[in-house]
């Protein structure tokens, strides 16, 4: 169950929108407008123009080093590959799998970040590295679903 301090906070973001002058509310509003804010090193600019990571799609011929991500799929299995310029262990990879999200850090960096396309059966997922390659097996909930991407785009 959320926070009692975070029901307080909408509630206080509820009446400031009504017009209510609430204390505070004022405040977050500058800090919003602001370039860069208290939260940026925990979440990042809304548009950075640092480097972008790019996901390959599956139709794309795989070389070691190109920074891609390439995934297909094939029934209720997804397989995701990265091919770094330089090998990687299982020591620099953290992944994290949820019904509907996807986190991959490699070596301290948030690589992904993203909602998923579809939802995933996570006790069924998995990693591995295979000759320096990064793969991640995603099962789908719904096998008979063709997805699009493996990750969700905006």
């Amino acid at each position: 169950m959320a926070d009692a301090g975070v029901f307080e906070a909408i509630e206080q973001l509820q009446r400031a929108e009504a017009g209510e002058d609430v204390p505070g509310v004022q405040d977050l509003n500058d800090m919003l407008k602001k370039e860069s804010g208290p939260m940026d090193h925990m979440f990042g600019k809304a548009f950075d123009d640092g480097p972008k990571h790019f996901y390959g799609r599956k139709t794309e011929d795989a070389t070691p080093g190109d920074g891609k991500w390439h995934w297909e799929q094939k029934g209720e299995e997804v397989q995701v590959r990265f091919k770094p310029e330089h090998s990687l262990t299982k020591k620099d990879i953290a992944v994290t799998f949820k019904a509907q999200y996807i986190h991959i850090t490699i070596k301290g960096e948030d690589i992904v970040k993203s909602p998923l396309f579809r939802p995933v059966v996570v006790d069924e997922c998995t990693w591995c590295i295979v000759s320096g390659e990064l793969q991640v097996m995603l099962t789908k909930q719904n096998e008979t679903e063709h997805w699009n991407d493996f990750l969700e785009r905006y």
